[in-house]
């Protein structure tokens, strides 16, 4: 992982090596905003891409088009590991059987 601060990284870090796609969602959802803010609060906002989506709208034509590609293409590899881990966990279920019975006359 070469993006993001060093914060980001650990935080992306955990959510990877736990593996599950619980995880992955809390990092999305609420640990990367508070590894980004770490990062900026101690002046290590690595390569720049921790600006909200009103911040880069206002770049203009300079906006760092890489950055944001690898970001997408991050969101994308994320999404697909938590479908798959998901489908994983289904294959891995035991199949839910219910036992036959059969109809035995009454004397």
């Amino acid at each position: 992982m070469s993006v993001g601060g060093p914060e980001v990284r650990k935080a992306a870090g955990a959510a990877l090596d736990a593996g599950t796609p619980e995880a992955l969602s809390a990092f999305l959802t609420m640990g990367l905003a508070e590894a980004r803010a770490r990062d900026a609060a101690a002046g290590q906002g690595g390569n720049g891409t921790g600006g909200t989506a009103a911040d880069l709208a206002s770049t203009g034509t300079a906006a760092p088009v890489g950055a944001l590609a690898v970001g997408g293409a991050t969101a994308i590899a994320l999404g697909a590991g938590t479908l798959v881990a998901a489908r994983r966990r289904q294959e891995s279920r035991p199949a839910v059987t219910r036992p036959v019975v059969a109809a035995v006359p009454r004397p």
